[in-house]
């Protein structure tokens, strides 16, 4: 008989490990939850149909399996943050900060990191087009006037 309260004992303690590591591990985006100590601590809330999701000031990475903080949400890691991101600061106040030397910079609304070589030629492309359509109204008006 104590034999096998020892293997009783022996499994209890085996699950509730298991279960331990579980749940500080934490389920990843869309993964089940009943609160959010099932989800992973850095990002995620537990909604309302039971599936862990981003918080506010996090995303969807792009293959949507785990969520990324934007620029100044909390993290520990590099990989919690977006990308073109790097999580730096002191202990325990670490925040995502975009990666200067590798030419990223924060977006216009300060939540992304834009790759200026790309971010340069879509605002010139953008100031051609309003110019052009500037100048396309201007012809229309010109045009109307001398009929």
């Amino acid at each position: 008989m104590e034999c096998t309260n020892s293997i009783i004992l022996i499994y209890l303690l085996m699950v509730c490990t298991t279960t331990m590591i579980f749940a500080q591990r934490g389920q990843d985006l869309n993964g089940y939850c009943l609160d959010i100590t099932q989800c992973k601590k850095i990002g995620y809330i537990c909604s309302n149909n039971k599936t862990c999701q981003c918080r506010r000031g996090y995303r969807p990475n792009g293959e949507w399996t785990k969520c990324v903080g934007l620029v100044g949400s909390k993290c520990f890691y590099d990989s919690q943050c977006t990308e073109g991101a790097y999580c730096t600061g002191a202990e325990n106040f670490e925040r995502c900060r975009c990666k200067d030397q590798d030419n990223f910079y924060t977006s216009e609304d300060n939540l992304h990191c834009v790759n200026s070589s790309y971010s340069i030629i879509g605002k010139s492309l953008a100031v051609i087009m309003s110019n052009l359509s500037l100048l396309w109204a201007g012809v229309f008006l010109i045009n109307g006037l001398f009929r």
